[in-house]
């Protein structure tokens, strides 16, 4: 999968543009505010049909402007090629385009153009809130499985419905009728449930067998490889990795049962697994309390080439990688061990000062030089 060609009208300060990467690295280099991350963020959009940078999508539509558009040209496998857009109208919202056909579901636009990014933000993941860790879960296995999408799309209409019942608990207008519509609902929870917590386990058990040998990867480290390890805390009360497919749909039925009751004392949701979590380790300590901060970037950095590998292996082709604003942050060594482990990859990446990168070893890169906006090829 290759990005051929990205063209951008009144998106952030880009008033008009058009961006053709390199078949392996693409380097976006200018000071601070020019719009280098804006290219990357617009890519993304592309592929997750959401911002990494803000939740209003009105952000992104140059001032002055009432519409913007992104529309990328995507090559599949040789010779074939694929259209893909998004459209921002302020106060209105987002329109996907799959080959000049309007989608039906942003859901359905996901994942078509498959990437994955590492960015400054990425370290939070480390010490920050459950929720951060999730989005990194949820977002790299919808990737790689259009499956795991729909189960969380399920899940999250049927919770949409079932806080919406709750909530009459506080109007005092909670009946018999909603306690019977409570337990329908969560008995249409529980087999999207049983998929999303199986999936999740996987993954973060392929993640904590492979860490360790990613940051070796990065470090291009001899000798042993550190002892990581990553824990799926699962909102069950057992491990889930071994068990069957009967034994987790009645782990997860007897849960939600137990839980009711407390539920609607309480008006809100109790368990489920929006409630997950997983937590890095280091040498047998928690991530977020002893690593330090290059540990830690290690650690989201190996995290990513895990997802870019695994995505691969599910979907047999090769994500794009997008690199914001991480490089120069990188040492000479480290910065060299991703470029290799990422050697046959489509990387585009941001950087601040291109004076401050060695590019020596690092082959087949193109460089644009970004200001206001605009782009121009830098000429070597």
């Amino acid at each position: 999968m290759k990005l051929i060609s990205l063209f951008l009208s009144a998106f952030r300060n880009i008033e008009q543009e058009t961006l053709r990467p390199g078949q392996a690295l693409t380097l976006l280099s200018g000071l601070n505010g020019q719009g280098k991350t804006s290219f990357v963020e617009a890519i993304s959009l592309l592929s997750i049909a959401t911002s990494f940078r803000t939740q209003r999508d009105d952000d992104m539509i140059a001032e002055n402007h009432q519409y913007s558009r992104v529309h990328g040209i995507v090559e599949t496998a040789p010779g074939s090629v694929r259209e893909l857009a998004m459209d921002l109208k302020r106060s209105s919202g987002k329109t996907a385009w799959i080959d000049g056909q309007r989608a039906k579901r942003l859901g359905d636009f996901t994942g078509t153009l498959p990437s994955v990014l590492i960015h400054p933000g990425d370290i939070d993941e480390i010490r920050g809130a459950p929720a951060l860790r999730r989005k990194f879960m949820d977002m790299g296995i919808s990737m790689a499985s259009r499956d795991y999408l729909g189960s969380l799309r399920e899940l999250r209409t049927a919770m949409e419905s079932k806080r919406a019942i709750l909530s009459k608990v506080f109007r005092g207008t909670f009946t018999n009728m909603d306690r019977a519509s409570l337990r329908a609902i969560n008995e249409t929870a529980v087999h999207p449930t049983w998929r999303i917590v199986k999936a999740r386990s996987e993954f973060v058990s392929s993640l904590s067998a492979t860490l360790g040998g990613y940051w070796k990867r990065i470090l291009r480290a001899q000798g042993p490889e550190p002892r990581i390890r990553v824990d799926y805390k699962c909102f069950l009360s057992k491990s889930v990795i071994d068990s069957s497919e009967s034994d987790l749909l009645d782990l997860v039925r007897r849960n939600f049962d137990e839980s009711l009751k407390s539920e609607i004392d309480q008006g809100k949701i109790l368990t489920g697994s929006q409630r997950d979590d997983f937590e890095f380790f280091l040498n047998n300590r928690p991530a977020r309390r002893f690593a330090s901060q290059g540990e830690a970037r290690t650690m989201v950095v190996g995290s990513r080439l895990f997802l870019a590998d695994e995505i691969s292996r599910m979907r047999g082709e090769r994500p794009l990688v997008l690199v914001d604003d991480v490089l120069t942050d990188l040492d000479r060594n480290r910065r060299h061990g991703l470029m290799e482990c990422l050697a046959g990859t489509q990387v585009v990446a941001t950087v601040s000062d291109c004076t401050a990168l060695d590019r020596t070893g690092i082959s087949d890169s193109i460089m644009y030089i970004v200001e206001n906006g605009g782009l121009t090829l830098a000429t070597e």
